[in-house]
């Protein structure tokens, strides 16, 4: 229920709700209307009779169930269609617009709004009636924005569109803990203490500032190794990390600091998993090519990758990107980090947050002289975005490898 909420249930019952709120409040001015508003009821019945408000709800009501119904069912098969052609993250994506869940949250929110009124004030409701009129009339215009808006985003186009803005925000967000890491680790030869996991699911999330603040106060040298990198998948008992120090106290106590900051999710997070976006795209490109014959799709998310591969390396390597001739750069792997950290919760785990990370193969921390603890790892395919990539200029064919 916890990632319905998040994901999609809040926002429409928010709507909603304020809906039903308002449909008390004026149910309750039609009701005193003679005693506090007796003005302004005569002023509204003066637009819309009294009489017409009983036979405009009941007519509104049943003609918005049916109308929205069908919309709906429309809608989301057409998102069904293209999701099962291209790639799932059309359906998530569609869900998670905010926009989106307006519009769901005011359709259903005004047929409760019409089903109130009638059931609180069954004659007389001049008030409801006339904010009922009100709504139905935005109701329906925003239907008609909302229908090409849907259709919008089912485009090839809008869909690579997106997942290029999530990568490129998820792997800024990924920044500011690479700064604080290194490529190896160090202390390898202290007593180590493993860190496991109790639960299965995906690294999601990897707080890099809960690490930094568990190592700071350590008065001996210490080490964090993380072994998962974002996106990894973890089975039950399977090795989080490993933590060296000299105490024995000290290693339990980041132990548990590690257990806090690696959070685990039922799925993996295209907000905050930059490899993801990718996977999706390189998965979107093949299906437009062998499943749906669509070549101009192809050819957008091949673009769309080529950029991503552009805005990701080095300048002092960006010929290597395409931008030389025709077998001048063969393969190469490029340095940049490409992943992020996530701040889903695992839905699954009864009443406890399932923390894990994603794999940043592995972190490392280590406490200098009276300085902020700096951590380091070993540069993971996903961290150090490993993209591999070979063009042709006369094919117009790009392959990305990404190593996670």
């Amino acid at each position: 229920m916890t990632y319905s909420l998040r994901e999609f249930l809040l926002v429409p019952l928010m709507v909603t709700g304020l809906l039903i709120v308002i449909a008390v409040i004026v149910t309750v001015l039609d009701r005193h209307a003679r005693n506090s508003a007796w003005s302004a009821y005569q002023a509204v019945a003066a637009v819309v009779p009294a009489e017409a408000t009983t036979t405009l709800l009941s007519t509104v009501t049943p003609g918005l169930l049916t109308v929205i119904s069908i919309i709906f069912f429309v809608l989301l098969m057409a998102v069904q269609h293209q999701s099962a052609t291209y790639s799932p993250v059309v359906l998530d994506q569609f869900l998670r617009r905010k926009l989106n869940q307006v519009f769901f949250g005011l359709f259903v929110g005004l047929t409760v709004y019409c089903l109130l009124v009638l059931a609180l004030v069954p004659s007389g409701a001049v008030m409801a009636g006339t904010l009922a009129l009100l709504l139905t009339a935005a109701t329906l215009v925003s239907l008609l924005v909302f229908v090409y808006s849907t259709v919008d985003q089912i485009r090839p186009s809008a869909t690579v569109r997106i997942l290029q803005q999530l990568t490129v925000q998820a792997r800024a967000s990924q920044q500011p803990l690479l700064a604080r890491c290194r490529t190896q680790p160090q202390l390898t030869d202290l007593p180590t203490t493993q860190v496991t996991s109790d639960q299965a699911g995906y690294t999601v999330h990897i707080n890099g500032g809960l690490l930094a603040k568990a190592l700071h106060p350590v008065s001996d040298t210490a080490e964090i190794e993380l072994l998962v990198s974002m996106g990894d998948h973890m089975a039950p008992s399977a090795v989080l990390a490993e933590v060296r120090a000299d105490d024995e106290t000290e290693r339990d106590r980041l132990a548990a600091a590690v257990l806090d900051a690696l959070w685990l999710g039922r799925m993996r997070d295209l907000v905050r998993d930059a490899a993801h976006s990718v996977d999706h795209l390189s998965n979107m490109v093949w299906s437009a090519t062998a499943t749906s014959a669509d070549p101009q799709g192809a050819r957008i998310m091949i673009d769309t990758l080529h950029s991503l591969l552009i805005t990701s390396t080095p300048a002092t390597h960006r010929s290597c990107a395409g931008v030389l001739p025709e077998n001048k750069c063969g393969l190469q792997r490029y340095p940049p980090s490409y992943s992020t950290p996530a701040t889903q919760v695992n839905p699954d785990s009864a009443g406890q947050r399932r923390r894990v990370l994603r794999r940043m193969n592995p972190i490392a921390a280590v406490p200098t002289n009276k300085t902020m603890p700096t951590m380091a790892s070993h540069t993971s395919p996903l961290m150090a975005n490993p993209m591999t990539a070979m063009m042709s200029h006369k094919t117009s064919k790009m392959m990305i490898r990404t190593n996670m």
